[in-house]
């Protein structure tokens, strides 16, 4: 991945780094994206958004764009999540989080398919 998106965008600065260590320092960008990337089992998503939170600007924006989670498996179960998405249910988890960071957090919903999540770092 990191080869082909070099091709695409040679003067861009490319780092392969972990989201839970991201590898620059506090501050220094003023907008961070999280996209498909918060919503796994395995996924810490509090302390990937407190490192989003680190490396953001004050005065940036933290965006995170995801699926509506669904944490069950079967048929029944990811049914009702689907219906849950067509009434605008967005996960709690990332609103909890951005309010223990002091933050109100604003929520959008793109077609029914992807929860958007902003907030401006003060």
């Amino acid at each position: 991945m990191i080869a082909i998106a070099k091709k695409k965008v040679p003067d861009a600065e490319i780092k392969l780094g972990s989201y839970y260590e991201i590898p620059y320092p506090e501050g220094i960008f003023d907008h961070v994206v999280a996209t498909n990337a918060l919503s796994g089992d395995s996924i810490d998503a509090r302390r990937v958004l407190f490192e989003m939170h680190r490396v953001c600007s004050s005065g940036g924006w933290i965006y995170i764009a995801e699926w509506p989670k669904a944490q069950k498996v079967s048929f029944a179960e990811r049914l009702v999540v689907w219906f849950a998405s067509l009434a605008d249910d967005a996960p709690k988890d990332y609103l909890e989080i951005f309010r223990e960071l002091g933050y109100v957090a604003e929520v959008d919903v793109l077609g029914k398919r992807y929860h958007v999540y902003g907030i401006k770092k003060l």
